[in-house]
């Protein structure tokens, strides 16, 4: 058999293997951090988990065939189990995003304040805000509404069943945000931590 062959037919994942789920990490951190993902994306979202699925089958069939060697070199293991749990948890779960918040809350919470005090809405903008994008801002009654992501259909699991055209972050200090203004539709919310909330606004 070619040593190539041999290579992907042993009971580890090889470094090779092990470089292409890091770079879906990458990709699905940037995916799953923010407050929905765009449609165009779903495809490789969806293409991409039933890759790491087949993949960690096969795998896992042919560790249970040699365990043996398994135990020789459990690190690898380890590492690949690591990175496939990571990307189920960024997916399933609001923990990317309330990282990424957190990691941006200065320059979130300094445009919440800007846009508190100015009493107007701010649009299409492109803000760059912290590790997020900005693109309308709206303020009423001290709760601030920042559109992070737009487009025809958006897709966040904590929502899986509601169809919504705009999503981002709502800054509210005061317990649970109220609905949006009128030009909005329903508003559905998810708590983040402190004033910080996920927010989806399905027309």
């Amino acid at each position: 058999m070619p040593e190539n062959k041999r290579q992907y037919l042993q009971p580890i994942p090889s470094r090779f293997e092990l470089t292409v789920l890091y770079l879906l990490l990458g990709a699905h951190i940037v995916l799953g951090s923010d407050a929905a993902i765009l449609s165009g994306w779903l495809p490789f979202v969806a293409i991409s988990f039933w890759m790491i699925a087949l993949w960690f089958v096969f795998r896992a069939a042919l560790a249970l065939i040699q365990f043996r060697v398994v135990c020789q070199r459990l690190s690898r293991w380890i590492e690949a189990i690591s990175i496939v749990a990571v990307i189920v948890i960024l997916h399933t779960t609001t923990i990317g995003l309330s990282a990424r918040v957190y990691l941006s809350e200065r320059h979130l919470r300094e445009w919440a304040q800007l846009a508190q005090s100015s009493k107007k809405m701010w649009t299409g903008r492109g803000i760059p805000c912290g590790m997020f994008t900005i693109q309308t801002m709206v303020s009423k009654d001290g709760v601030t509404w920042m559109e992070t992501v737009s487009g025809s259909r958006l897709f966040q699991f904590e929502f899986s069943d509601v169809g919504s055209e705009y999503a981002g972050l709502a800054y509210c200090e005061r317990g649970r945000p109220p609905k949006l203004p009128p030009a909005y539709g329903q508003s559905y919310y998810h708590h983040l931590y402190g004033p910080w909330w996920l927010w989806l606004d399905s027309q």
